[in-house]
């Protein structure tokens, strides 16, 4: 029986707010992967400039490997940091993954409102997403497509999902 629950998606701010809520609806423990990442793994840049790129990348493959053996968990973590079979897989068998995906349209709206990047930035960083999309939606036990971002209507699919689907011991 798996004993976890994990939210994929592109969607941070109001994702990750949904995921605590259902966490503690639940009783189970709630853990952002981008946040233990950033504990850590305290300074990127230093780690970088005295072992390299690939030591870094090793560091965060373990730490996620880590938390994916995590149990009774409802884990957040946010698409990008999927880029590979292996991490979809260590998931996988330690939980139900729940992949929630924006249609393009809504992604290149909220893309539009980053004004930290360019117009080339943002197609190439929706270009990734898609391509990352793919990879979780054949992984995922369940998708939820959306096309606004309705915390409510969300909210009320994923619980359906985790009360109907999911038996958690």
């Amino acid at each position: 029986m798996k004993n976890n629950i994990i939210i994929v998606s592109a969607c941070q701010k109001n994702t990750k707010t949904l995921a605590k809520v259902l966490a503690d609806k639940l009783n189970l423990l709630f853990a952002d992967v981008e946040e233990i990442l950033q504990y850590n793994i305290e300074d990127e840049f230093e780690i970088i400039n005295k072992c390299g790129l690939d030591y870094l990348n090793k560091l965060k493959r373990k730490a996620i490997l880590d938390i994916a053996g995590y149990e009774n968990t409802f884990i957040y973590i946010s698409l990008k940091l999927f880029v590979n079979d292996k991490n979809f897989d260590k998931f996988k068998k330690r939980g139900h993954i729940i992949f929630l995906k924006p249609t393009k349209k809504l992604l290149q709206n909220l893309y539009s409102e980053d004004t930290s990047l360019t117009k080339n930035e943002r197609k190439i960083d929706i270009d990734a997403y898609l391509i990352r999309a793919k990879l979780c939606e054949k992984y995922a036990n369940n998708v939820v497509k959306f096309s606004q971002f309705n915390e409510k209507e969300i909210f009320d699919s994923l619980e359906n999902i985790i009360l109907s689907e999911i038996k958690l011991k």
